[in-house]
């Protein structure tokens, strides 16, 4: 296997690294945990207008079509200067089940505002039975008139205190095997 990193890798590598160490000092971080949002929304937004937010989506969603290397190095450079942020829940698991799964609608609706940085979603994943296979999830999303009712107890939900919308995880009722993720207001 080659682990050598492209010209653009590095590129990126590079670039967020330095947004780290000059707009997320320890100072900055700080006082983003001290507030309400615990994070810094500026380095946020900023993350987003570079298209960096958007560097793992495919190019038909909004993206740069980057790919999982680009979200180790994101990552990588976030975990070497403590960056806080809700980077796995909203651009990993809800921007990356949008863009896989997602209707072209919820994709018209949801990615832009993810990648831009202006809508942050919380992740709902994990059960009291976490340990179980993916197909075991106890939450329950029930058909009614004009969508579902979900009945569920989630013990953790990644990135809810920053988030105005938050995606469950969930079997659909009577469908065996069918796993489902809705996007939800928080409130």
């Amino acid at each position: 296997m080659n682990f050598t990193l492209t010209d653009e890798q590095r590129m990126l590598r590079d670039m967020v690294e330095r947004l780290a160490v000059e707009r997320h000092s320890f100072a900055v971080r700080r006082t983003a945990v001290a507030e309400h949002h615990g994070f810094h929304r500026p380095f946020w937004t900023e993350l987003g207008a570079l298209g960096i937010l958007g560097a793992t989506l495919p190019e038909d969603c909004g993206g740069l079509g980057a790919g999982s290397v680009a979200a180790m190095l994101i990552m990588s450079a976030f975990g070497k200067h403590l960056v806080i942020s809700p980077y796995v829940s909203t651009v990993i698991c809800a921007a990356g089940l949008i863009a896989r799964v997602g209707t072209l609608a919820q994709r018209e609706r949801y990615l832009a505002s993810i990648v831009e940085g202006k809508t942050i979603v919380a992740f709902a994943y994990a059960e009291r039975n976490d340990d179980a296979p993916v197909n075991r999830v106890e939450a329950l999303a029930s058909p009614v008139a004009g969508g579902f009712e979900i009945n569920a107890h989630k013990t953790l939900v990644v990135g809810a205190i920053w988030s105005g919308q938050v995606m469950v995880v969930t079997r659909i009722a009577g469908e065996a095997e069918a796993i489902a993720a809705f996007l939800l207001p928080m409130n």
